[in-house]
């Protein structure tokens, strides 16, 4: 059985979100809400809950939701060495399922950037369960892109907002 290791995160900072993103969107009523938290360390932390329009299995998340929000994380996490108008378009990724992902309980996603030359970037990430687990990794490669060369021009000013609420000191995974 493997040890879990408790790790405390100092947070420097919170991401932008979609009004309609599936991951992030507040006005997608089968999105996942996510947040995402920038760290002290350079990683980025999404803090979410899926719910039974997330289910596969009964009580239990589709892995293609937990894939998704690992995806969001990894190629998000460009921005904490960029600015929030910066994301990591998906090239490939590789996810790997360890453990049953649980509905209606406080997940935790953490990612990183582990190289980056030019426009391409890999990164990896983990899915922690409550109890501090990892439930699912990831890893992928991505091609930096602004925001502009991907959407429509007014999305900064009506869809990509700081959401409502403080900022936590810390997390603990």
């Amino acid at each position: 059985m493997t040890e879990v290791q408790i790790k405390t995160y100092e947070i420097a900072g919170m991401q932008p979100i979609s009004r309609e993103c599936l991951v992030c969107g507040t006005e997608n009523a089968l999105g996942i809400k996510a947040r995402f938290f920038e760290t002290t360390t350079k990683e980025l932390i999404a803090l979410f809950t899926l719910h039974h329009q997330h289910q596969s299995y009964p009580g239990i998340a589709h892995g293609g939701i937990s894939a998704t929000v690992l995806d969001e994380v990894i190629g998000r996490a460009i921005m904490i060495d960029h600015d929030h108008q910066t994301f990591g378009m998906t090239l490939d990724l590789q996810v790997r399922y360890r453990k049953p992902v649980p509905l209606d309980v406080e997940l935790k996603v953490v990612g990183r950037i582990d190289s980056a030359k030019g426009r391409l970037f890999e990164g990896s990430g983990e899915l922690y369960l409550p109890d501090g687990s990892v439930a699912v990794e990831a890893h992928g490669k991505y091609m930096k892109r602004r925001i502009d060369q991907i959407t429509v021009a007014d999305f900064t000013d009506t869809s990509w907002v700081l959401p409502e609420g403080e900022v936590p000191a810390t997390i603990v995974i």
